[in-house]
């Protein structure tokens, strides 16, 4: 009986296991295996880029709303070459991380910088344009400070950021303290309505900003405060990364790079 009793469980056991094991094999068979990026982006017909309105790399200048700039023309050159539609996303410049791994852009494209933490959490293409981080002042006062020193010595100075930028990490590093916005046009307006005294912000968008007859005419480049570059950042082990360095490389080869980075007075890396 007890012999009866040990064979019926030992049946038993060896019907669950292949059970579960016919189980297990549907299942896999049924489950699609993950796509590479690249792939994606060819089955739906399009790459979506992550973008800011940030001159002279993305921004609108009329009413149709036409997103243009170096980083804009670029983004479209890399779609027509992987033969799918460039669509543009405005997204938060720091929440990039999460807009990339919920896929909601395939990458972000638009004056980004190089840092630690974006090399850390993404994956980045090789930089292609120098940016550096300048010293914005009115420019009555340009010539009252030509060192990061000559800043520290002055008393209850507030230093104008964009929250999350490489500007916003030299006034930290340098122990100044900071009043820290959202996007680079309110950067600017802190220096210009005299609720902040300095500013520090990207060479380039100061450059495409700040001229005779705009907004910010009063106000002026001072120092350079620290030397960077630009890249495109790509989801955490994306094949897109690659693919971007590829054609960016045939590109620079072509001579359109370079054509395209004289349209917007960017200095390529």
């Amino acid at each position: 009986m007890k012999l009866k009793r040990a064979i019926a469980v030992i049946l038993a056991a060896v019907l669950v296991f292949f059970a579960f094991a016919g189980c297990k094999k549907q299942a896999d068979e049924g489950r699609t295996l993950p796509v590479s990026d690249l792939e994606q982006i060819e089955k739906n017909g399009k790459i979506i880029i992550g973008i800011v309105n940030k001159p002279p790399f993305t921004y609108t200048e009329d009413e149709n709303g036409e997103w243009i700039g170096i980083d804009a023309d670029l983004a479209r050159d890399v779609a027509n070459k992987l033969g799918v539609k460039a669509e543009f996303k405005v997204i938060d410049a720091n929440n990039i991380q999460f807009y990339l791994e919920t896929r909601v852009v395939d990458c972000v494209w638009s004056g980004i910088p190089v840092t630690d933490e974006l090399k850390k959490n993404c994956s980045m293409t090789k930089p292609y344009a120098k940016n550096n981080q300048v010293l914005i002042v009115p420019k009555d006062e340009v010539s009252k400070v030509t060192t990061l020193d000559e800043l520290k010595s002055i008393l209850s100075l507030t230093v104008a950021v964009v929250s999350g930028s490489p500007g916003e990490a030299v006034a930290v590093e340098n122990g100044f303290r900071t009043n820290s916005v959202s996007d680079y046009n309110a950067v600017l307006r802190q220096v210009l309505y005299k609720t902040s005294n300095v500013a520090i912000v990207d060479s380039f968008f100061a450059d495409a900003m700040i001229y005779e007859g705009s907004e910010y005419e009063s106000l002026a480049k001072s120092i350079t405060v620290s030397e960077g570059e630009i890249a495109v950042c790509c989801r955490k082990n994306s094949d897109l990364t690659g693919k971007i360095n590829s054609l960016l490389a045939e590109m620079t080869k072509s001579g359109n790079l370079n054509a395209i980075a004289q349209k917007y007075h960017i200095t390529l890396s």
